[in-house]
């Protein structure tokens, strides 16, 4: 349930998301994270921003639980676009039983490979990176090696000379 809010710039003209938690989402680290916005991705996102819009994707509003009323399992308020995100993966081939978050993991992998783990652990939230570690680098394409030379270790015949 990310907020327009949550974007800023910085004195420096660097701009940013801050994820925290609100009363209607908490991250799943428990804590807040500020990660940068590539240029790109701010101008595609903000084209879509109304005057008056508190969540950057539309949806029912949302309902505030105490902790003694909130449900094990809430039900997610952008529904609409949550089923339309799953047709859509589903008619790329994406089979998994939770394709969202199958991408989720895929991000992380790729993160993990080409940035490293504590890259990928900073920007999945994670709290440490033995939790990263635990769940993705299982998923992480190592790279082929065949640069690498492995020197033969077998004893070559004697030729008698």
């Amino acid at each position: 349930m990310s907020q327009w809010d949550w974007f800023f710039t910085s004195a420096k003209g660097r701009r940013y998301i801050e994820i925290k938690k609100t009363p209607y989402f908490t991250p799943k680290s428990k804590r807040r994270r500020v990660l940068p916005v590539e240029p790109v991705i701010w101008d595609t996102v903000h084209k879509y921003h109304k005057e008056g819009d508190v969540f950057i994707v539309p949806g029912n509003p949302p309902k505030v639980y105490t902790p003694e009323t909130e449900p094990n399992n809430l039900h997610y308020r952008c529904e609409c676009h949550h089923r339309t995100l799953v047709a859509w993966l589903r008619m790329k081939g994406i089979e998994d039983d939770k394709p969202c978050h199958l991408l989720r993991k895929e991000f992380g992998s790729y993160v993990a490979t080409s940035f490293g783990i504590f890259v990928a652990q900073r920007l999945l939230g994670h709290s440490s990176p033995a939790v990263t570690d635990a769940f993705y680098a299982g998923l992480i394409d190592l790279p082929e090696l065949s640069h690498a030379k492995v020197p033969n270790t077998k004893a070559e015949p004697d030729s008698g000379a």
